[in-house]
Formats: structure tokens, C-alpha cells, sequence
């Protein structure tokens, strides 16, 4: 299948660079008589997408075409509705009329129930670029090496709530979708790809992104506009260009040229390809022979990306490495008011030891007999968070700092339950395990839930007095 993928790039040409604000593309351009792909895109009508049936799962979706014609999904395709939110792990073609099981990632963490609708609906964009070609990157790896295609869920969720916090966006749910807006809607909706075009090289403030491209000009036409709001999601600028998009463009296609690829079976009908150099990943969608068509390329995306660090077998690692890169500076004082996401974050190494002795005596103030709470709380044993700290500042981090302690415990406080989570999830990353911590919403509690380590010495209706059970 590698002899299709290398036909194909034979078969491009590069056009004028057109600029799109802070994304610039050259175009990918093919003869007219050029033999095509025939398939289409998922869009409203074409399939019915939902949970599996039975019991739904986080990693899995049902898709059922509705249609006499065979189904690309795109890889990173973001799709709204059903228990959650999701992004589909790689691109796959769905036999006309066929239902097949596809492989997606949640990004929308804080929610696993229905709302308006059982099932899921087309959003009419992909994830951001970044987002996009790290989850397909970790996603190709898995499919190399175990033949499946895991884009490592706690991976994802960290890279969402990184966006999330670039884009300066709170959401409750830790929604990809809430950081989707319609800032560059403007300067996409005017432009058409031209009528030899089949993708693109892509620029994105300035810098190489990577390539896009499909076996047939529609598919190009049909995609552009969802791809494109994807790059947009990344700008950090309005105008910044590239200074010799052509002569770069035409550099990286030698590159992808000498990326060797190798051939997997496909999620759904035909073959898939992966390869991967230093900063460049490339996945590659072949259709199957069909009569007298031969295989052809189906889709092709070529992404700029660390693939160094991108991919770590332990999820966890990667979420320290984004917390340690996105933590906010503003928030360098020990047990200073926190949002909703920097409250559970972990500190850079290099602190002072000025600021973690205020940290151990964060942790110790206030001791006393009992711990008053009301609202929405998480709670720790005391001695259990202290040597969570001790081991922790060993490694060059810092727990997240409770709001207050007493009665031998630590506590958190929040307006929304979500926060706690987070809180409580990133106390988990650092080893504490699950049944060490409890939460609840102040005097409106499950007694049943609460665990052996606390006792409720007073509930007077709207707060509690806890106490650490010696």
C-alpha cells in the first residue's frame, strides 16, 4: 500500500500560498483527470452515531450509515451529544449502508449522562490542530504496537484542559468544545478551494502545521472548512505570515516523501499506514480495490509534532509535564485563591525553600479539635496529605494546597463539585488513593458513603463538623 501513498504524492503539485489571517495555506493541487475516491464525509443525515447499546463505554461509539455510498470519518472530528463528547481516534471508511464500532477519546470529562439528545451530532469542525495531532499520534503508536487505536484518555483530557486554559476558557464540564469559537469564522467562510485543489500545506502563525489531503477534490472541498476552524483554534495572532511559504511547503513534501510508512489494518474497510521521523508524523487512509478501481488514497495528514514527547505509556506522565509547562505564574503564593483548574495543579521544580516551608505550614495551621464545612467540600487525612507533600517536594512538586485543616484533615472548598474532581484527581496522580479522599455538598451527604477514616461528629442542616477517627 506504500506504492499508493507514494502515486499519490507523485501526482501533487503546490499553488499560490493564500493567507486566512493567521493560518496561510499552499494548496495541493492534482490533474482533473486524475482517478478519485468515492466517498463522503460525515455530515448530518449521513449516519446515525450513538452509544454502544446495552453499556455504553467511554472508548467506543456505534456508527450506522445511512447512505449508499462509503463514509471517511476524519480523524480528530469532533462529535457532540450522547453521555459526553467525543473525538474520533483515526480516520476509517464505513461499507454504504453497514454499522461499525469506531475508537474516540471523551473531551468533555465532567459529564457522563445524556441531556437533549440519546445520540450524537455532527459539529461541523475538528479539534484543535495541536490537540488533533497529538491524541492521532498516540492513537497510530497504540495501533502499531497493540492494534488498537488509544489515544490514551488521560492524555487527552490533559491536553484539553491545557487548551482550555490557553484560550482562557472555563468550563464546567472541562468541554473541548466550550474553546471553540467563532473568532476566524469570518475569514474561512469567504474562501473556496480551488477546483484542482485536493488539501493543503498549512501555516499557522507563521509556522509549518503540516499537510492535509484527500483522494478526490470533493472530499477536500467538504473538509476544508472543518479542518481550517481546527487550525484557527490554535492562532495566537490575527496576521502573522509565513516569509517563504512556497519554498517551505515544497521542503516539507521531501520530507514526507522520506518518511517510511508502515501498513496496518484499517478500523474499518481498507488498509492504513503510519511513519514518523523527528517532528513529523504522517497517517495515511487507503481504499480498497473496488471492480476495476484500484486501491486509492483515501486521506492523508502529515502533522509537525514532538514526537519525542508526545506519547507516554503512563498518562499521568504526561499530565505533570503539561501542569508543570501551564501553570500560571499569578498564582505563586502558597494557599492564594486559585481557579478551577490551577487549584489541583502541580508546581514547577524549582521552588524555593522559602515557599515550600509556607507550604508545610499551610498544611499544619489551624489544627484544631474539629473542621467546620458547608457547600460543595473534598476532604483528606492531615498525616496522609503531609507525607503525600514530603514525597512529592522529593520529586520537585507541591500538592495542591488545601483551604483549610483541622480535626486532623485537609480540606478543599468550591462552588461546583467539578473543581473537587479535579482536585481530587490530581491528589490521585500524585498516589493518594481513591478511598482516602471523600466529597460531598455540605450537609447534603450520603451516610452510607462516608468513609472509616471521618467521622461527623455535628450536622446542624447546613454545615458539618468533621473529625479524623483515630
Amino acid at each position: 500500500m506504500t506504492v499508493v501513498l507514494d502515486h499519490f504524492l507523485d501526482t501533487l503539485s503546490l499553488g499560490q500560498p493564500c493567507h486566512l489571517g493567521a493560518v496561510t495555506l499552499v494548496p495541493l493541487e492534482r490533474a482533473p483527470d486524475a482517478c478519485e475516491v468515492d466517498a463522503t464525509l460525515l455530515v448530518d443525515g449521513a449516519a446515525r452515531v450513538s452509544e454502544l447499546s446495552g453499556s455504553a463505554q467511554v472508548r467506543r461509539i456505534r456508527v450506522e450509515s445511512l447512505i449508499d455510498q462509503t463514509l471517511l470519518l476524519l480523524g480528530g472530528d469532533l462529535l457532540r451529544g450522547a453521555k459526553q463528547n467525543r473525538l474520533i481516534n483515526t480516520s476509517l471508511l464505513v461499507p454504504a449502508g453497514e454499522t461499525l464500532e469506531i475508537p474516540v477519546s471523551c473531551v468533555e470529562q465532567g459529564r457522563w449522562a445524556y441531556r437533549d439528545a440519546e445520540g450524537f451530532q455532527y459539529t461541523g469542525t475538528t479539534a484543535p490542530w495541536e490537540l488533533r495531532s497529538r491524541a492521532l499520534l498516540r492513537s497510530s503508536r497504540s495501533m502499531r504496537r497493540s492494534g488498537q487505536h488509544d489515544a490514551h484518555q488521560g492524555a487527552v483530557w490533559s491536553d484539553v484542559r491545557h487548551h482550555l486554559r490557553r484560550r482562557r476558557t472555563t468550563s464546567a464540564t472541562m468541554n473541548l468544545m466550550d474553546a471553540v469559537d467563532e473568532r476566524s469564522r469570518e475569514a474561512i467562510t469567504a474562501w473556496r478551494p480551488g477546483t484542482s485543489e485536493v488539501g493543503a500545506v498549512m501555516f499557522i502563525d507563521g509556522r509549518l502545521a503540516g499537510l492535509e489531503a484527500f483522494g478526490s477534490r470533493a472530499l477536500w472541498g467538504a473538509a476544508a472548512d472543518r479542518i481550517l476552524r481546527g487550525l484557527c483554534a490554535e492562532c495566537n495572532t490575527t496576521t502573522e505570515q509565513p516569509r517563504d511559504a512556497g519554498s517551505l511547503a515544497e521542503r516539507f513534501l521531501l520530507r514526507v516523501r522520506e518518511t517510511g510508512a508502515q501498513p496496518c489494518e484499517g478500523a474499518g474497510i481498507g488498509e492504513e499506514l503510519h511513519g514518523e521521523s523527528e517532528r513529523t508524523h504522517l497517517v495515511a487512509l487507503v481504499a480498497p480495490a473496488e471492480g476495476e478501481r484500484p486501491a486509492m488514497l483515501a486521506h492523508l495528514r502529515v502533522a509537525r509534532v514532538d514526537t519525542t514527547t508526545a506519547e507516554d505509556p503512563d498518562p499521568r506522565q504526561v499530565d505533570r509535564q503539561q501542569r508543570r509547562r501551564a501553570y500560571a505564574a499569578r498564582h505563586a503564593a502558597v494557599g492564594a485563591p486559585t481557579g478551577p483548574y490551577e487549584a489541583f495543579e502541580l508546581r514547577q521544580a524549582g521552588l524555593t525553600d522559602r515557599t515550600l516551608n509556607a507550604a508545610s505550614e499551610a498544611a499544619r495551621r489551624t489544627v484544631g479539635a474539629l473542621v467546620h464545612v458547608g457547600g460543595p467540600f473534598l476532604v483528606v487525612p492531615l498525616p496522609r496529605y503531609e507525607q503525600l507533600m514530603i514525597a512529592a517536594v522529593e520529586r520537585g512538586y507541591v500538592p495542591p494546597v488545601p483551604h483549610r485543616t483541622g480535626g486532623g484533615l485537609a480540606v478543599w472548598r468550591a462552588t461546583e463539585m467539578h473543581h473537587l474532581h479535579c482536585i481530587g484527581h490530581g491528589l490521585e496522580e500524585l498516589g493518594l488513593p481513591r478511598r482516602l479522599h471523600w466529597s460531598a455538598h455540605g450537609a447534603h451527604y450520603n451516610p452510607d458513603e462516608v468513609p472509616a477514616w471521618l467521622a461527623v461528629v455535628r450536622n446542624d442542616g447546613q454545615r458539618l463538623a468533621l473529625a479524623l477517627v483515630n
